[in-house]
């Protein structure tokens, strides 16, 4: 245990560092001129001075003095983009996107074809305050190519429709997703229509589920790009006992998060049953990569008694949801699992890299990550839906929907 001293004469945490502070802060000057006016103004309105209550006028100078100070601190803090002083958040990010499309239908006449692209750019400009984009602005791609055919067969009963899409982001590997629907209509009228589909889909990590790198005082907040990895770096002192062949300080980078890094909960174990190695886990995760999707669909929509029935079901197929995991990195030695216990003061292994790892999570010499990555359990969600709706009076349309 630390005993705090208010020392006079102490650089570090003083009296006099304080009021320095706090004269600072509350902008002294200003603040002490607003009370002269207010104090000016309240001795105007008094008849005379036997009618004068110094109580109340010294509560007018004090409360005002507190009240126009702590407006100034207050506008100081939002104002300031400094993580470590202020709350102000400055984010000036943009995307460009353009995209093109053309039908070919004046050029090819035995179905209805067209062709695309589209391109986007994102420029991450936080000053550092959010992504690491400390040293200027962080640029990354993505482009996007795709085709789809229409054809209607069997005199316009039956449609067909079919699409491919490629997208390639500058982070990951290019993405195929293809869609294939049927759409048949039944009846004199054609007024049973079944419809059939699948398709696939992907979503991208955000940019800053890819580029965050913010420390929110119980951890770092860590996008998992590989340039932000890399990109991301500090130099922490070392504390607690000494550590043969480690210096007073070390420096990390966001590759320690998810190569050399203990899984939260294993160390929070650990740390529970007194220092029990055996229940240490090596974080094994991957970076951050698309979210996946396969969708089925069927459905029926007709008009019976001039009332619109839907029904409709689906059947979906997920994979690579995208989450988050808490990790903790020592700041020496290398995360395993089951590490070599050693000794607290590193005296049996001094140069083991577990037992050093070990070392570091009982001295509190780590550093505690939120990492972006996928889950590998594959999630499956099916349901189906039935809606109803019928005009009752000229054009209001009464409607009901299940699902």
């Amino acid at each position: 245990n630390q005993t705090l001293v208010l020392d006079a004469t102490q650089n570090t945490f003083s009296l006099k560092s304080i009021y320095i502070d706090f004269r600072e802060i509350t902008k002294a000057r200003l603040a002490i001129s607003v009370v002269f006016s207010s104090i000016a103004g309240f001795m105007l309105g008094i008849y005379d001075l036997h009618s004068l209550d110094w109580m109340v006028l010294l509560k007018l100078a004090v409360g005002g003095y507190c009240m126009v100070g702590a407006s100034n601190a207050f506008n100081q803090v939002i104002a300031d983009p400094n993580v470590l002083s202020g709350s102000r958040l400055v984010d000036n990010s943009r995307i460009y996107h353009s995209d093109a499309n053309y039908n070919l239908k004046d050029l090819i006449s035995f179905a209805e074809i067209q062709v695309g692209g589209s391109f986007r750019q994102y420029q991450l400009d936080s000053g550092g305050r959010i992504y690491t984009d400390a040293n200027g602005p962080i640029y990354y791609n993505e482009y996007g190519l795709y085709t789809q055919a229409t054809k209607k067969m069997m005199d316009d009963r039956l449609k067909f429709t079919g699409s491919i899409r490629y997208d390639k982001s500058q982070n990951f590997k290019g993405n195929y997703s293809p869609r294939v629907s049927l759409v048949y209509s039944a009846g004199q009228n054609k007024n049973h229509n079944f419809r059939g589909s699948f398709q696939t889909g992907f979503r991208n990590p955000t940019t800053q589920d890819q580029y965050i790198g913010f420390n929110v005082g119980s951890a770092i907040l860590l996008g998992s790009a590989p340039d932000n990895l890399t990109r991301y770096s500090e130099t922490l002192p070392i504390s607690g006992a000494a550590v043969p062949t480690i210096g007073s300080s070390v420096g990390i980078n966001g590759t320690n998060a998810y190569d050399n890094s203990y899984t939260a909960t294993s160390a929070l174990a650990f740390a529970s049953s007194g220092g029990n190695t055996a229940l240490l886990r090596k974080t094994d995760v991957d970076v951050v990569k698309p979210e996946e999707v396969k969708a089925f669909e069927l459905g029926y929509r007709s008009f019976i008694n001039k009332t619109s029935i839907d029904i409709n079901g689906y059947y979906n197929i997920y994979n690579n949801f995208i989450g988050n995991l808490n990790v903790v990195a020592p700041l020496y030695g290398l995360a395993q699992n089951n590490p070599t216990l050693g000794n607290p003061n590193l005296a049996v292994f001094p140069t083991d890299p577990g037992s050093q790892s070990v070392h570091a999570l009982r001295t509190g010499n780590t550093r505690t990550f939120q990492l972006y990555t996928n889950t590998d359990l594959e999630i499956k969600s099916l349901g189906f839906g039935i809606g109803l709706s019928r005009k009752v009076y000229q054009d209001f349309e009464v409607g009901v929907n299940y699902n």
